[in-house]
């Protein structure tokens, strides 16, 4: 993407770490049990994840001075919690990402990419909330009291609204329909109790996940349409 531009021109680095409760969920202990479900593992993923991730905000902020950092911490496996095969609680979900959050000098976020129940990402230490607002961004509205909390205490969301899943959904976009598409969606937001200004003030565009999926080609075209979107609002509603 930056290839043909010099690095002054970056504003801010997005840094992506896989979140503990994903990452607890790839491996087993010696009995076949999921890795966060053991005391003992779980806290070395969490350890371990919290460290890698200040040294990596850490390294950033050395090589560029004063650069903005969203730093987000990828949960895909989430969507196993809320389904009929998730097991523990939320506590223990919660007090994992609060932990890896916390090592974050700059604050930090979650990268969700499956439907959720954004309310309980809410009520964590969770700076940002990065989600596939094109498949998902009706379900935001369903938690307007608890949306509006999280932005009055300085939340922002990160609407994923460039899709990624699939190249030919990406083909038959384009910056004004998307724009149009997230308005839709920020406006049923803002019919649940939801000051537009603050939602506004407190949004990201961004892609709805990772382009590892996709060409080169239409890879670089994910982010010229993400800029483009975010231009196109800007204009609307910051003028």
């Amino acid at each position: 993407m930056y290839r043909d531009k010099p690095w002054p021109e970056l504003q801010f680095v997005h840094c992506l770490s896989i979140g503990p409760y994903t990452m607890g969920l790839t491996f087993k202990d010696e009995n076949s049990v999921a890795a966060f479900y053991n005391n003992q593992m779980r806290d070395i993923i969490v350890k371990y994840l919290a460290m890698k991730a200040k040294w990596q905000t850490k390294e950033v902020s050395r090589l560029f001075p004063g650069i903005q950092l969203l730093t987000l911490f990828a949960e895909p496996g989430l969507n196993v919690y809320t389904s009929s095969v998730g097991i523990g609680t939320w506590d223990d979900i919660k007090n994992t990402l609060d932990e890896v959050i916390s090592a974050v000098d700059s604050g930090a976020g979650v990268h969700c990419c499956a439907n959720f129940d954004w309310s309980l990402l809410m009520s964590s230490r969770a700076c940002t909330i990065n989600f596939d607002a094109y498949r998902y961004g009706e379900t935001m509205a369903l938690y307007g009291p608890a949306l509006k909390e999280f932005l009055v205490r300085g939340g922002t969301v990160a609407w994923g609204i460039v899709p990624t899943h699939n190249a030919a959904v990406l083909d038959a976009e384009n910056a004004a329909s998307l724009a149009k598409k997230l308005e839709c969606t920020l406006t049923n937001v803002v019919e649940k109790g939801v000051d537009r200004n603050l939602l506004m003030d407190s949004s990201w565009i961004t892609p709805s996940c990772d382009i590892a999926s996709l060409s080169e080609e239409r890879g670089e075209r994910v982010y010229e349409l993400t800029r483009e979107v975010s231009e196109l609002m800007r204009a609307k509603y910051f003028r």
